[in-house]
């Protein structure tokens, strides 16, 4: 089976173009007031805040809220934040808004929080104005309104809102709010990039990497890719884990490969947990169809038919790897061996192992009957012990017909050694095993076997049995 190692392209194109650069400047809530941490007393500060000092108010509401030196209070915290934002404190304003949109403290209130978001935006504040702009743009809090969004956007970015940027970026580079322009957009990017967000470094390493939007560049997007992959990000992780694989950017080396692709694969990141199967099946160095099946099977939990579709084509070709085997085993030592190594077959393909051989029951050796039973126990256990009969009856059948010769009688191929959970049940369900029993006859009837080929006889009845079995 051909493992293709390829990403894929469209997919890749496709995630460039449509996705919108998120916010990681999160609207947190400001830490305890730097007048918390000098020591200054309740007294001395509830003086100032009640004699209409701004940083006070500021402060003493920060106290109550934290309980620092006094007994926490929600209600006289609010009432002199508000007494401060409404002076103008920059730190106050913020933090109301932070409070108002998170509901943490306080009930969630949209509205509020916009309101005071605004006003912060309004002294120059960066993240403020990248938080309005959000808004404005989501209509959260506040009338939808792109055109005001993107003025408030436009001043965060100049501002050197890295999250600005990049969305004023990805504004530029879709088009429709503002006239597309790939050169701002590459600008804006640039800009975030370098003030190291890794969402403007990974758009950046993509489009260098597929060159629609600009000139392709290998080496720019190895280097973009590299530094946002440092950053976490998922999907350069990914692309990164590929050039190594490929060669691109940097010289091939499956050893960075794998470590990057299981960095974005054990971040869910599915076209890596895919690539990593491919990988495991393709590599030289690396070659390991557990832990290949091992991620095919990650990226198909997340819904990626690909994968189900490759996993389940390896899944046949491994049960066809073992199915040849048992149709070529025509000897004791042959057929121990391949009943010891099937257990040892990957678990998607134990299913068609065990659907041919029942499919094959009539004409497959009598061990494998066996084996078939002790697979069916857990969830079948009549169909298990009929099976585990017909295997025995045969065996017996096959044994009387080594004429001139000695039967071998070795203990790995007695149905109680290769299905011993299934003797288990049998010795403990009399009655159960007895209807088996009749059902075995009926259907070993129904199907007589074909003439013994001699796996069980040894040439001649002087022939050591062990000279035959694998050695221990």
């Amino acid at each position: 089976m051909k493992i293709r190692l390829l990403p894929t392209l469209l997919f890749l194109f496709l995630w460039m173009v449509s996705s919108q650069v998120s916010s990681n400047s999160e609207e947190k809530p400001l830490p305890i007031a730097s007048s918390a941490q000098s020591g200054e007393s309740i007294d001395a500060l509830t003086k100032s805040a009640k004699g209409g000092n701004a940083k006070a108010q500021f402060d003493l509401g920060m106290r109550y809220e934290s309980g620092q030196g006094v007994k926490s209070d929600e209600e006289k915290s609010l009432e002199w934040l508000n007494k401060a934002a409404t002076q103008g404190s920059l730190e106050a304003q913020l933090h109301l808004g932070s409070l108002y949109s998170r509901g943490e403290k306080l009930v969630k209130d949209e509205q509020k929080a916009s309101s005071w978001f605004e006003k912060a935006a309004a002294q120059g504040d960066a993240d403020a104005q990248y938080w309005i702009a959000l808004r404005y743009f989501e209509g959260q809090g506040v009338l939808k309104d792109s055109k005001k969004g993107l003025t408030w956007l436009q001043k965060a970015a100049d501002a050197g809102n890295a999250p600005a940027q990049a969305n004023l970026a990805s504004l530029y580079e879709a088009g429709g709010i503002v006239p597309k322009d790939m050169d701002k957009a590459v600008s804006w990017y640039q800009k975030a990039a370098d003030k190291n967000y890794k969402e403007a470094q990974t758009k950046l390493a993509t489009m260098y990497y597929l060159g629609t939007a600009i000139k392709k560049d290998d080496g720019k997007a190895f280097s973009w890719s590299t530094k946002a992959a440092g950053n976490g990000d998922q999907f350069a992780q990914y692309l990164l884990g590929m050039m190594y694989a490929r060669g691109e950017g940097a010289e091939k080396n499956e050893t960075l490969a794998i470590k990057w692709l299981e960095k974005a694969a054990k971040q869910k990141q599915v076209l890596a947990q895919r690539d990593l199967g491919r990988l495991y099946l393709s590599s030289n160095d690396f070659n390991d169809y557990k832990k290949a099946v091992y991620w095919y099977q990650k990226a198909v939990k997340q819904g990626d038919v690909t994968a189900k579709s490759e996993l389940s084509k390896l899944a046949d070709a491994m049960a066809q790897a073992y199915i040849s085997q048992i149709k070529k085993s025509d000897s004791p030592s042959t057929i121990v061996a391949v009943i010891k190594g099937i257990p040892d077959a990957p678990a998607v393909a134990q299913p068609a192992i065990s659907a041919w051989i029942e499919g094959n029951a009539s004409s497959v050796l009598p061990p494998y009957l066996a084996l078939l039973a002790e697979r069916k126990l857990g969830s079948n256990p009549q169909e298990a012990m009929q099976w585990y009969l017909v295997s025995k009856l045969r065996i017996d059948s096959d044994a009387l017909r080594c004429s001139g010769t000695k039967a071998l009688t070795s203990k790995d191929l007695k149905p109680e050694s290769i299905a011993p959970k299934v003797t288990q049940y049998i010795n403990e369900n009399p009655k159960e095993a007895a209807t088996a029993g009749k059902k075995a006859q009926e259907w070993n009837t129904a199907h007589p076997p074909a003439n013994s080929p001699g796996w069980l006889c040894s040439p001649n009845p002087g022939a050591s049995q062990e000279s035959l079995l694998p050695s221990a």
